[in-house]
């Protein structure tokens, strides 16, 4: 068996124990090969999943930071890098991802959100009004999101306006 064969039938392993909410197991299966590295997208991305089922924040973070360099153009990976992010290292963790993902996404309407949250969360009411104005004109849906965040309390008179 080649060593490729291997990593290819320790991700599917791996895959199939994070799929059945086996976490830990996942974490087991994919540390034991020494060949398996985060040079690929689709370890980076089991290792990320698993990151986030077991509440590694720290470590999904830096998987996160691997994921978007590897494929910036997937959204979804800014959003778990974001999460991880946040998790760790609160608001500014936030802040540092989604002000990264705006120069690739900067039509996506979750990413000014993201940016609006992380602003009004460290006290910066300005740049997250203008953010969350941003996201709103790109997909009003997002009003009910806010409507329900309380770091977003000092804004919410704004949200009547766009409203009403």
């Amino acid at each position: 068996m080649a060593l490729n064969d291997g990593i290819e039938i320790r991700l599917y392993r791996a895959d199939q124990k994070w799929k059945s909410g086996r976490w830990q197991a996942a974490w087991n299966e994919m540390a034991r090969h020494p060949a398996i590295e985060c040079d690929r997208v689709e370890a980076t991305k089991l290792w990320m999943h698993i990151c986030v089922a077991l509440r590694r924040w720290a470590l999904g973070e830096r998987f996160g930071k691997l994921l978007v360099e590897q494929a910036p153009e997937e959204t979804c990976h800014w959003l778990y890098y974001g999460m991880c992010a946040e998790k760790n290292r609160g608001h500014q963790g936030r802040l540092d991802v989604y002000s990264a993902a705006v120069n690739h996404h900067p039509y996506d309407g979750w990413v000014h959100y993201s940016l609006a949250k992380a602003f009004c969360g460290l006290g910066r009411i300005e740049e997250g009004r203008e953010a969350l104005a941003l996201a709103l004109a790109l997909d009003a849906e997002y009003l009910e999101y806010a409507m329900d965040q309380p770091v977003f309390s000092e804004i919410w008179e704004d949200f009547a306006e766009v409203e009403g």
